[in-house]
């Protein structure tokens, strides 16, 4: 038999492998979240792109996975913005500083190379016909080899462990700037064919706690049909190019409804602009026609009693005193989206403290990548947020995890 078909053969045969492996639904899990809130004097950067935010300390939501046999574990940053599952490896052309050991794919007995796929819709996959491999770069940082592995999920079940074999991950070689806390990559949640939620049905969930607070441990990620939490107020939910964007209407503070058009928070006809749910980015950000209301609003509650600090900015508000303190009472702000769903921000999650005496405003002018209105980790604190790809909606539920 030729040598050339017999390579095409085994090469349609892992393609079918492949595609039965991912079309297989899984039993759902529940995976405990960790956080960090380490903000500093570097924030004035997160201000100007998110980017800049997932590189540098900023508040992020990550689970522990170990990867390949035998497993080792890596944080991963959940993001919804993100279609892939991605970590650091050796070698490393260049790599950041983590917390855990590079990963090695040499030691792992189930680490295997991955082909591009037709049927992969990803921004940057390049083929290596010699190696029969695949080479991704992410729009964040990241490159190196798209390869498959055994996943071990520490479940929020006592001891209980699940495992995902043969998940596509990217093996990052090249990686710069620099993640939050030590974390050794990115949990990609957004809808493509790449993502692990596919490997889960249609449904996803996360509960956010506060971030603020160290000790509270009660933060999760649902994945599955019969996981996921979609309870509360609910919005329909638009996709695009894999992106989560909803139809905000209206900011409020307080009882007073900010005069925004709409159509600042609305996509173009080209794909530009609209609203975007974003787990990997700090922050709330704001077209400038919506921003300065809201500036304004917030300003004129502030500037009668707090001192701007030196880090105050036409992006980013920032003043002296102590939000636990001195913020007693502050109104809060609400989104409102079409369908009658709220997500509001008290003085917890509407202001971070950067320093013992300073506190900024956690919502920034924007002028980001995505090119989009975006709300931010730091507003969905003390939300259970719930995504149904099939009925295209998403709920957010005030809740305190613990009771999930």
């Amino acid at each position: 038999m030729d040598i050339s078909f017999v390579s095409l053969l085994c090469m349609a045969f892992s393609s079918l492998l492949l595609l039965m492996i991912q079309s297989k639904t899984e039993a759902g899990m529940v995976v405990k979240l960790l956080h960090s809130n380490s903000f500093n004097n570097d924030v004035t950067h997160d201000a100007v792109s998110p980017v800049m935010s997932r590189r540098r300390r900023s508040i992020s939501y990550y689970a522990t996975i170990s990867i390949g046999d035998p497993p080792v574990p890596h944080l991963l940053q959940i993001d919804t913005t993100s279609a892939l599952l991605w970590l650091q490896c050796r070698p490393c052309s260049h790599c950041y500083r983590q917390r855990y050991p590079i990963f090695d794919p040499e030691i792992s007995y189930t680490y295997k190379n991955q082909p591009c796929e037709p049927s992969y819709t990803y921004p940057i996959l390049v083929p290596d016909e010699k190696t029969i491999s695949c080479t991704y770069t992410d729009e964040y940082g990241s490159s190196g080899t798209l390869a498959t592995e055994t996943l071990t999920f520490q479940t929020t079940y006592g001891d209980v462990v699940s495992t995902l074999d043969d998940v596509v991950f990217g093996c990052g070689h090249d990686n710069y700037g620099n993640l939050a806390n030590g974390l050794s990559g990115i949990l990609g949640l957004s809808h493509n064919n790449l993502s692990i939620i596919h490997r889960f049905g249609s449904r996803f969930s996360y509960c956010f706690g506060n971030a603020s607070d160290s000790s509270y441990t009660d933060s999760i990620l649902a994945l599955g049909e019969d996981e996921a939490v979609i309870m509360g107020d609910k919005t329909p939910l638009e996709i695009f190019r894999g992106l989560y964007y909803v139809t905000l209407e209206g900011i409020s503070i307080g009882e007073i409804m900010l005069a925004i058009e709409p159509s600042v928070f609305q996509r173009k006809i080209d794909g530009r602009h609209g609203t975007l749910i974003d787990t990997g980015s700090t922050l709330v950000y704001l077209f400038r026609e919506a921003y300065e209301p809201v500036g304004k609003e917030i300003r004129n509650v502030l500037e009668k009693k707090f001192m701007k600090t030196r880090l105050h900015s036409r992006r980013l508000m920032c003043y002296h005193g102590n939000i636990r303190r001195d913020l007693t009472g502050f109104p809060v702000l609400t989104f409102h989206f079409s369908g009658g769903a709220e997500l509001s921000m008290d003085k917890e999650s509407l202001f971070f403290m950067n320093g013992p005496d300073t506190f900024c405003l956690s919502i920034a002018l924007a002028k980001n990548m995505l090119d989009a209105n975006i709300i931010g980790a730091v507003a969905q604190q003390f939300y259970n947020v719930g995504y149904d790809l099939q009925a295209l909606v998403v709920s957010f539920h005030k809740i305190d995890c613990s009771v999930l």
